[in-house]
């Protein structure tokens, strides 16, 4: 990913390549929000324990 990060930046990529890159900062993404919402979640549970 990194590759194709600096290559982009660079103007030195293919249509496929592109594709590709946009697909897999959209997985990084998907996954930034996953991590967040278990982050939120966690921390409400432990909120909630410590109430109770």
């Amino acid at each position: 990913m990194d590759d194709l990060l600096v290559r982009n930046a660079e103007s030195q990529l293919s249509a496929d390549e592109i594709a590709n890159l946009d697909h897999l900062l959209a997985q990084v993404d998907q996954l930034t929000i996953l991590k967040t919402r278990a982050r939120y979640t966690l921390h409400r549970l432990e909120t909630l324990a410590t109430v109770a």
